[in-house]
């Protein structure tokens, strides 16, 4: 019965894992790549959109990227878009297209993304926490009501701990690879 639990647990696990991938993504390094902007909202007719419904992105070399809108009249508020953004990303338009460039990291630019990347670590730890607890108050509620037995209430304790040990262990290796990115 606890193996339900724990397998509601793992699925939590792994999508609160994706969307810190995704998080990690969104996160400069000293090369740019699309999934950094393409999630930029756009402010068109008065509607928020991701930049990637508005244009294609290409990545031109390490630290240049190519927008290629679909629509001309969506130039002026990609362009700004970009610019509010926290990128520090040089935007020039050129025959119906954006040029995005990435100057040099500086140090501090690079302490800047490296506390950046320990608040989405921190992140992605509480998220998981916040859906240990919950599983764990599902297993102590079918406890009470006598669905689950002691024994079986601890052991699926322990695998749940066991499964956040492996999802905090992933997380631990992501940031170290994404650090050594910065870094680079």
């Amino acid at each position: 019965m606890f193996k339900t639990f724990i397998d509601k647990a793992k699925s939590e696990f792994a999508k609160s894992l994706e969307d810190f991938k995704g998080e990690l993504l969104k996160i400069r390094t000293a090369r740019l790549s699309p999934s950094l902007v393409e999630n930029i909202k756009v402010n068109c007719f008065g509607k928020e959109l991701p930049l990637k419904n508005l244009a294609s992105i290409f990545s031109n070399s390490p630290r240049e990227l190519l927008l290629q809108p679909w629509d001309k009249i969506y130039l002026e508020s990609i362009e700004k878009a970009i610019s509010d953004s926290h990128l520090q990303l040089s935007v020039s338009v050129s025959e119906g297209k954006i040029i995005l460039r990435a100057p040099l990291i500086t140090a501090d630019y690079k302490k800047s993304i490296l506390k950046m990347l320990a608040e989405e670590k921190e992140k992605a730890r509480e998220r998981l926490r916040r859906q240990r607890e919950q599983i764990w108050r599902e297993i102590q509620d079918s406890f009470h009501k006598k669905e689950l037995t002691e024994d079986d209430k601890f052991r699926a304790k322990d695998k749940l701990q066991e499964a956040i040990d492996e999802v905090n262990e992933k997380i631990d290796e992501l940031s170290k690879r994404k650090e050594k990115e910065i870094l680079a």
